[in-house]
């Protein structure tokens, strides 16, 4: 369980969790300008639920994941200049296990996109 994580248990035994909000300490930067936050993660099987935000311009290098990454845009937008893809507030986008995407850069200030994964998000060379 991540620390962001405020855990409930219910009447019957379930075990759910609930963040009522963000923790600003919570967030943790991976480079200048670009921080992601864990909502939820499953250790064991390496499936994960979180937020990444990052400043206009940054954004990730090509690479590819040996699981299926998720991404809602929640404001903001980013794009992907190899391929012309630009995904902006309220647009999905979903990329398969093993296929190499990027680079990739925020289109504005403050982008913020729900990451989700579906096994191990390690990034792998492209």
């Amino acid at each position: 369980m991540t620390p962001a994580m405020i855990p409930a248990i219910l009447a019957g035994g379930s075990a759910e969790c609930l963040i009522q909000e963000l923790d600003p300490a919570h967030w943790v930067q991976l480079w200048p300008g670009f921080e992601v936050y864990s909502l939820w993660d499953d250790t064991p099987q390496g499936m994960a639920i979180g937020l990444f935000r990052c400043a206009k311009g940054v954004g990730s290098q090509r690479h590819r994941h040996d699981c299926n990454q998720f991404l809602y845009c929640l404001a903001g937008g980013y794009f992907y200049p190899d391929t012309g893809l630009r995904i902006q507030p309220g647009c999905f986008y979903m990329n398969p296990r093993g296929h190499a995407h990027g680079p990739a850069v925020a289109l504005e200030d403050g982008t913020l996109m729900l990451e989700i994964y579906d096994g191990p998000a390690t990034p792998l060379p492209a």
